[in-house]
């Protein structure tokens, strides 16, 4: 499972400059850990949506903030995991302005951001599909 979610990140970065921060994120398990918080969150936010904004009046603004909290919680559930990564964590002791390599600091933000953006898109579709089967929401959120 590591391996099918590596694959949505590890194409986006540069394997040559990235090499030790992609691995120690690989071997220590951190992207099926994202990548399952990305689908139960995504799961999570309709439900978020539909039962406790009760969507009746402002519903495009209700639906916008919902996905932006949905991101923000992804972004910090991702910074959480690779934060606790002790090779990440070595990496950012020992890194160097200097060096070809990316900043450890940024490669975990960028991480967050990009897993951020799969929620966000996740969740709209996952909204989409419910929109679609449910009776009382067919013109909601629009």
């Amino acid at each position: 499972m590591n391996d099918f979610f590596a694959l949505f990140f590890e194409f986006l970065f540069d394997y040559d400059a990235n090499q030790d921060l992609l691995d120690a994120v690989f071997n220590n398990g951190d992207y099926k850990m994202i990548g399952l918080s990305i689908i139960l969150i995504s799961i999570i936010s309709p439900f978020l949506f539909y039962k406790v904004w009760d969507p009746i009046q402002k519903q495009l603004l209700k639906y916008v903030i919902t996905l932006l909290i949905v991101g923000i919680i992804q972004f910090v559930v991702t910074n959480y995991v690779l934060n606790i990564n002790n090779d990440i964590l070595n990496l950012i002791g020992n890194y160097s302005s200097e060096s070809y390599h990316m900043d450890p600091d940024l490669f975990i933000m960028t991480m967050g951001a990009i897993s951020m953006i799969y929620v966000i898109i996740i969740s709209f579709l996952t909204s989409r599909v419910i929109k679609k089967m449910s009776i009382n929401n067919k013109y909601n959120p629009f």
